[in-house]
């Protein structure tokens, strides 16, 4: 038996502001397939919709701590322009991933709900209108292009990780890695003049149009527990004569005619939509608009579902075509749409091959860039990692168990038991690879330069194929190499309200430092040996959460100890009770809004960023808005609002927000609310501009208007 051994004589813990970066990679080597150490999970810090949904996520796919990066995105979350995206979104992004030393194993990043969908793109393209913008998930695919602001990224067939679907030759299917670099043909080469990528997708969209949090949560469930499933449902593919449709035609025997060779149900139907089918397990529909309600039919989770239409991706509340996100509310794990008018180029739309790249086993990420030549302007929602039709093995590890404690070399032996028996193995610590053991089955694992304390061990086992899906075995040890030690705990149960405090307490004999950690997010820390931190829930986010503290300085010395994760649920603030209102209330529509100057009017909605100033309200002003509002689902709502100025922000005379000379950004106030009327007070004064937003909502969010507002 071959053994490989890997002494960590590179492996290092650091601190450095916000970041703990662990280790070096061994060798260039990485496979593909899609896994969780695989995806650096993009979280908007200062929203709560985007902590919720990230929360969750992480959890139901065990994405290692290293990979997850909290941006404190202040824009629009509907647009902003192309040099703000590179400078505040994706260099940020680029850069924490190499900081962090994950540069040989990011396959994909992926945004949580609340960033911006749409790019501006004038900057790039002054004078040709049909690059007016980008989607983020597109040019995050194409970053080194972005980056470096190479026009290139327009290009018809810039995608050269999807081959062409025509022709009478099988079509390939394969597994993406970042470390390739993918040439015009298709094919690849280690290093040299080509094209890298990373596969990107948006986990969720909850303003706009979007789905509300709990959509949302549900459907990435559903997506996390549909991997493996191989369903027994069929894709259809609807022909009509709406051009949308018409123009894809050709493909759709040919494809449908594969997948049922795989043994995967598929069909080519007339109509718009598939009529009382309860098995829809994927759908190509063209109709650029559709209402999925009066069909009758059921979507089988991990389903990818399209819409051929212009505009699919435009999930602001003014939209006018369908959009992507009503295949999520229906269950669907993902679907896409062009976040501005594509000019009927059939490059920007996945091709119907994206089914048969999914039911040979790849995920979802991979399945729609092997299927769309020209993603700038392609916005993909969903689950990255979602793959139904996946063969998983299961990966089994001897020489270690769960909760173990071990001292000095662990001789590992691994195995995978899944149809194909030729598997290569990775060796991650804390998410972080460090060792690729090739075609070996055996491993030493020196554990006596890792600091003491809680650590993951991942094995991953990768299928020598040209899918090369992966598996995993994640075992959590802790190590005693050097007799230090470090306990912490939470003052409370298990499960902590967001709106009370959260009290951390934590000991390290020896340490000069404590830092406490949300995966790689200083929360707080402790000066000493011990000491508590008492914080607000809602740094966290809803859901479920990690806890770490790392002890720091041991014995003057620049070692350091890790605490076993204290895991905690964090639940919405309880809700407010509904107002007693008469019922023979005499209602006005609309808000009432006061201007500083003592006028008083009705204001029908606040649509747009200009309805203050079409109310009179200019720099300098001052004025209160108020109206009631009634509440059908007891649940957490959001309001959102862009300003530049002072505001306060009150529902039932509960402060939720109130800033000072604040310069233009947005904020994202979350609130529980039981069914039944409310009151919302908004007080300000203008200063710069009187450009405002303010949208409130639970299905995405809308513009404060005079069919939900009364006063």
């Amino acid at each position: 038996m071959q053994r490989s051994t890997y002494t960590f004589a590179n492996h290092h813990w650091l601190v450095i502001t916000i970041v703990l970066a662990v280790g070096v990679s061994s060798s260039d080597l990485s496979y593909a397939g899609g896994g969780p150490e695989r995806v650096f999970v993009v979280v908007n810090s200062r929203s709560p919709a985007s902590l919720a949904v990230a929360n969750l996520y992480c959890d139901l796919r065990q994405i290692p701590s290293s990979n997850v990066f909290y941006l404190p995105w202040r824009g629009s979350v509907v647009e902003t322009d192309v040099d703000t995206f590179r400078k505040e979104i994706l260099r940020p992004v680029v850069s924490t991933i190499k900081k962090r030393r994950l540069s040989l194993q990011i396959d994909y990043v992926v945004y949580s709900s609340d960033f911006p969908y749409a790019i501006d793109l004038k900057a790039d393209f002054p004078d040709q209108k049909r690059f007016a913008k980008g989607s983020i998930t597109g040019l995050t695919y194409l970053a080194s292009l972005v980056l470096r602001k190479r026009k290139e990224y327009a290009n018809r067939q810039v995608n050269w990780y999807m081959r062409s679907p025509e022709g009478s030759t099988p079509l390939p299917t394969r597994g993406f890695r970042f470390q390739h670099v993918w040439m015009p043909d298709g094919n690849t080469q280690p290093d040299g003049e080509g094209q890298r990528y990373l596969l990107s997708t948006m986990l969720a969209y909850t303003s706009g149009r979007g789905t509300s949090v709990e959509e949302s949560l549900q459907q990435l469930r559903q997506s996390v527990e549909a991997d493996g499933t191989h369903p027994s449902g069929t894709i259809y593919f609807m022909r009509n004569d709406n051009i949308r449709s018409a123009s894809r035609h050709d493909s759709f025997p040919r494809i449908a005619k594969e997948l049922r060779e795989l043994g995967t149900n598929a069909e080519v139907v007339d109509g718009i939509l598939p009529q009382e089918k309860k098995d829809v397990s994927g759908a190509m529909i063209g109709a650029k608009s559709f209402h999925w309600h009066s069909s009758g039919s059921s979507i089988v989770p991990g389903a990818i579902c399209e819409t051929f239409t212009s505009f699919g991706g435009v999930l602001a509340e003014s939209g006018k075509q369908t959009p992507l996100t009503t295949w999520l509310r229906y269950g669907a794990a993902g679907s896409s749409g062009t976040v501005v008018e594509p000019y009927a180029i059939r490059h920007k739309f996945p091709h119907p091959a994206i089914h048969l790249h999914y039911a040979r086993g790849c995920s979802l990420a991979e399945s729609y860039y092997q299927s769309v030549y020209c993603p700038f302007q392609l916005l993909i929602v969903g689950d990255p990692l979602c793959r139904p039709w996946a063969q998983i093995p299961n990966v089994m590890v001897q020489g270690i168990s769960p909760g173990e404690t071990i001292t000095g070399t662990v001789a590992l032996e691994m195995k995978a038991d899944g149809t194909n028996n030729q598997y290569r193995f990775e060796i991650y610590v804390d998410g972080v690879k460090t060792f690729d053991v090739d075609d070996q089955n055996a491993f030493d694992l020196d554990s006596t330069l890792i600091p003491d304390g809680y650590h993951e061990i991942r094995v991953v086992a990768v299928e020598k194929s040209p899918i090369e899906t992966r598996a995993y075995n994640l075992i959590p040890v802790f190590l005693n190499n050097h007799g230090q030690s470090i306990e912490c705990k939470c003052e409370s149960t298990a499960e902590v309200r967001a709106d009370q405090k959260l009290v951390f307490s934590a000991n390290c004999p020896g340490s000069q430092r404590i830092f406490v950690f949300q995966n790689r997010r200083i929360i707080g820390q402790i000066t000493g040996e011990s000491g508590k931190l008492e914080f607000d829930p809602r740094i966290l986010g809803v859901g479920p959460s990690r806890l770490l503290a790392v002890g720091l300085g041991l014995n003057n010395s620049s070692s350091s100890v890790f605490a076993a994760p204290v895991d905690l649920n964090v639940l919405p603030a309880r809700s407010l009770a509904p107002l007693k209102i008469p019922a023979d209330a005499d209602w006005s529509d609309g808000l009432e809004l006061l201007v500083g100057n003592g006028t008083v009017q009705s204001v029908g909605s606040t649509q747009g960023n200009r309805w203050l100033g079409k109310a009179g309200v200019g720099t300098g002003d001052s004025f209160y808005l108020r109206g009631y509002f009634d509440i059908l689902k007891e649940g957490v709502y959001q309001f959102q609002i862009s300003f530049e100025g002072d505001v306060e922000l009150k529902v039932d005379g509960q402060g939720l927000l109130n800033r000072e000379d604040s310069d233009l950004q947005h904020h994202y106030v979350a609130v529980s609310l039981a069914p039944g009327w409310h009151h919302l007070e908004v007080r300000g004064t203008v200063m710069g501009t009187s450009q405002w937003t303010l949208e409130f909502g639970g299905k995405g969010t809308r513009s404060l208007n005079a069919q939900v507002f009364k006063h």
